[in-house]
């Protein structure tokens, strides 16, 4: 997905097919020294990149008018490894007690939010007692830890497959979940199209495009937007989802 938008470049993408890199996985079990070398060099490449919408503005560099709060207490940055801990190479980490995620994600824009869901007049709206603790967008704490599964998320679109109709869609410009991912592991499936690729249009422009496979099941895709798709392209997303909760055309 990197490559093919332009993130890095040919040399890179090269090395890391021919040294069949696999970086899937728990806590990436099968990667080699060589294939982490890769890695960090395309980390450091996509550092200053939102992962979230990858051409848009990474929030908190230069003059963008992120800020990460001074009001309680968050620190003024964290990196990668905070927000990904899954990909590290410690393998056989316990990592359920390991901080996880805190503070606002890289590049992503949070303050604003921060501050208000902090703010007395807000806490009072929402009856939360003087003993909680400030809001944070990204949690951890003893009630909560991540652990990487195997399997992923695939078995539960397997196990619904013709039981309930779906829908699942992904913004084209997203770089945590990319669009190409979902592809894959739709096309493993060997489900039956029932309908082909085409466009769905949104004020006479191209919103997206979507595919329909048998018992019931829909991909979309919303052009131009990144992970949170109806945050950065609202009107287009509705379009998809609400055409199809009715089951009108898309």
């Amino acid at each position: 997905m990197a490559y093919w938008h332009s993130l890095i470049d040919t040399d890179l993408h090269e090395k890391i097919k021919a040294a069949n890199c696999d970086f899937s996985g728990p806590y990436m079990q099968n990667v080699t020294d060589e294939c982490m070398g890769y890695l960090e060099q395309f980390s450091t490449d996509t550092a200053d990149i939102n992962v979230y919408d990858i051409y848009g503005t990474c929030w908190g560099l230069g003059p963008a008018p992120q800020l990460y709060g001074t009001s309680h207490g968050h620190k003024q940055y964290i990196s990668q490894n905070d927000y990904t801990p899954w990909l590290q190479p410690k393998i056989g980490t316990d990592h359920s007690g390991k901080h996880i995620l805190k503070e606002l994600p890289p590049c992503t824009w949070g303050s604003g939010l921060l501050d208000w869901m902090n703010l007395s007049d807000t806490r009072k709206a929402l009856n939360i007692p003087d003993n909680v603790q400030a809001w944070d967008l990204c949690q951890s704490g003893d009630w909560w830890h991540y652990v990487i599964q195997p399997k992923g998320s695939q078995w539960i679109y397997e196990e619904l497959m013709g039981k309930i109709r779906m829908l699942h869609f992904s913004g084209d410009t997203d770089g945590a979940v990319p669009t190409l991912g979902t592809q894959n592991w739709i096309a493993s499936t060997e489900w039956e199209t029932t309908k082909d690729w085409s466009p769905y249009f949104v004020d006479a422009q191209v919103a997206g495009y979507t595919q329909e496979y048998e018992n019931g099941f829909t991909f979309g895709t919303v052009h131009g937007a990144g992970h949170m798709a109806p945050q950065f392209k609202p009107p287009q997303t509705y379009h998809l989802v609400m055409n199809w909760i009715l089951g009108r055309d898309i």
